[in-house]
């Protein structure tokens, strides 16, 4: 089923159902499409942004909106299953995006380190994965043992050997790319690249500095940054 939500740029503080809010002032305008996605078009730069997997009645019964203390916009979010997805995201400029983006990538950079803490064994390989489109991102860390090293070597030789994707993603830990994709998408055009950089800079930083030295090396370990396509 479709529905348009109108939600006010400008309101009172607080957080209110998208659903409820009144259609005044400039808005920004979010369509509900049968095809269960979100797409609204950004604020003073009017590109298109989708958000999927979002049914209409998860829209309707649970999608938020908060307003700060001046009347502006803060986020949208929406709840689906058992999470709060980020639909919206107000950046006054980049600098507010930037600094968004550094701590929510801190938090994510010390969470991805707690669960590679947990690897048992001993380790050959910690690969980190990374993607950007312009759309989609992708941050991911992905360990291997000796032996699942010596298998893929045996089988493809030492350049396979280095290839995150030869290996299972069973030992793969994803930051939270759904938020963060959404906060990129957010921001203004020219500077999502940047956001997305930025933000996996810091995480990356945070596993060579926090992660590394506590695993359980093997002699030929090596750690290595895969960026695919």
């Amino acid at each position: 089923m479709e529905k348009t939500f109108y939600i006010p740029l400008k309101y009172n503080e607080g957080d209110y159902l998208a659903a409820e809010l009144p259609k005044q002032g400039e808005c920004l305008v979010i369509e509900q499409t049968k095809f269960d996605y979100l797409m609204y078009l950004l604020p003073v730069y009017g590109t298109e942004v989708r958000r999927y997997s979002v049914k209409t009645e998860d829209a309707e019964k649970t999608m938020m909106v908060r307003y700060d203390k001046e009347g502006d916009i803060v986020h949208v979010d929406v709840k689906c299953g058992r999470r709060r997805r980020l639909v919206y995201m107000n950046f006054p400029d980049d600098e507010a995006a930037k600094e968004t983006v550094y701590r929510f990538c801190s938090f994510e950079g010390e969470r991805l380190c707690r669960e590679a803490a947990k690897y048992g064994g001993k380790v050959s390989r910690v690969f980190i994965e990374k993607f950007y489109d312009g759309e989609a991102a992708d941050f991911a860390v992905k360990m291997a043992s000796p032996e699942e090293v010596a298998a893929v070597r045996a089988a493809g030789g030492d350049s396979a050997a280095d290839n995150s994707g030869e290996y299972s993603s069973e030992k793969r830990i994803e930051c939270d790319v759904d938020t963060w994709g959404a906060m990129i998408l957010c921001g203004s055009p020219e500077f999502r690249a940047d956001m997305f950089g930025f933000g996996a800079f810091i995480m990356q930083r945070a596993i060579e500095e926090n992660a590394l030295p506590k695993l359980n090396k093997a002699a030929d370990f090596r750690f290595i940054v895969n960026e695919y396509d």
